[in-house]
């Protein structure tokens, strides 16, 4: 069994930017960005990382930690 929807998570990073992350297990690609929403455009690249991993994987949640500037993103393991 693998999940052939694409899956993705956000979090708000501020009030009028957030950060998005996909993942497409056809390919077993995940993709992320930051998404400005007054502007409704994509600050900077998008990043892409194929993963090791098996099609049942997809990401579950993920945080901003504003103390630090970092953002974490947990995912299923299958």
């Amino acid at each position: 069994m693998s999940f052939p929807e694409p899956f993705a998570t956000c979090t708000y990073i501020s009030h009028d930017r957030i950060f998005v992350d996909v993942f497409y297990n056809y390919a077993l690609t995940h993709y992320h960005f930051i998404y400005n929403l007054k502007d409704r455009s994509v600050e900077g690249e998008v990043q892409t990382i194929v993963l090791d991993c098996t099609r049942k994987n997809f990401p579950y949640k993920c945080f901003y930690n504003d103390e630090r500037d970092e953002i974490y993103s947990f995912y299923r393991q299958g």
